[in-house]
């Protein structure tokens, strides 16, 4: 395969060649084009065959571009897209096909990619799952499982008792069932986001998944206190409250960001709409096609 030459005479060969590929289109490339294009296509060190296919290229791109002497492109430009502008949606719509999913359409959407936002008012993706696995519902319902941000609330019950000064968490069973998740991953979670310096998880009554777990405060010595836990030392309520937020703040399971996961058939497969956006961990999903799967995030994408 014959590379392009970067030497003198190859600059000079490449330039004419440039030309002449030029005027077999029917256009003449002004000579700052000629230049630009013969120092790009000499770093990229391309084969003869590759370099003529890019020249033109080059050249029916450059014939769309031209425009008549003193034509007013700039008033043409801003009506061009001021007109359909108009015409587009002055609100967020149901997602097509997904009624419980809002997305942002329309002109606020086209003043999203304008501004370049980095996080679009509502994130979405389009989440499509391996071929071995994209008409199994019962497979892509485990995906969507663990897309789907799983918090405390979602899967058990969780109340104060003021009198002993704990909160309790009473798992609930068939909550357990739906979003996959043990009671084992639930105690590792609150271990994993609670303070171990001002709160002890302990078990509670009740047997199987199903046993609730307490959070007691915890009762040291003032001298391995911290600023936080004597600021609340005389207000045991407030730090009891501050206890049963943080509990129900845990996220046991699922992607960062993903507030929802839905499941929709197309065609022949089913594909999860997610509410949210978190591009690279959903990639890290087994199962997800990651050649299919998009976002409306731009600055994801750009990452």
């Amino acid at each position: 395969m014959k590379m392009v030459e970067e030497k003198g005479s190859g600059r000079d060969a490449l330039g004419h060649k440039i030309d002449e590929i030029a005027r077999k289109e029917g256009i003449g490339f002004p000579p700052s084009l000629v230049t630009e294009l013969k120092e790009r296509l000499l770093r990229q060190k391309l084969s003869t065959s590759e370099t003529t296919k890019i020249v033109r290229e080059v050249a029916q791109r450059f014939r769309k571009a031209l425009v008549d002497p003193h034509e007013s492109v700039g008033i043409v430009a801003a009506q061009s897209i001021g007109e359909p502008g108009t015409q587009m949606t002055l609100r967020t719509f149901h997602y097509a096909g997904v009624a419980e999913m809002n997305v942002t359409l329309g002109l606020p959407r086209l003043i999203e990619l304008v501004d370049a936002r980095r996080v679009p008012s509502t994130p979405m993706m389009t989440v499509y799952v391996d071929p071995k696995l994209r008409s199994n519902r019962e497979a892509v319902q485990e995906i969507a499982l663990r897309i789907e941000v799983t918090t405390l609330p979602d899967v058990a019950s969780v109340g104060t008792v003021v009198e002993e000064l704990k909160v309790v968490i009473s798992p609930q069973g068939p909550l357990l069932h739906t979003r996959g998740v043990k009671r084992a991953d639930i105690e590792a979670a609150l271990a994993e986001n609670l303070d171990s310096r001002m709160f002890e998880i302990r078990p509670g009554s009740g047997g199987g998944e199903t046993r609730s777990l307490e959070i007691h405060l915890h009762d040291r010595g003032t001298a391995t206190k911290t600023k936080k836990e004597e600021a609340v030392e005389e207000m045991p309520f407030k730090k009891l409250l501050l206890a049963s937020e943080e509990a129900k703040a845990v996220r046991i399971k699922g992607v960062t960001g993903i507030k929802r996961a839905l499941i929709r058939k197309e065609k022949e497969e089913y594909v999860i709409y997610t509410e949210g956006s978190n591009l690279d961990g959903v990639l890290e999903i087994p199962g997800v096609d990651a050649a299919r799967t998009t976002t409306n995030s731009v600055f994801e994408i750009y990452r």
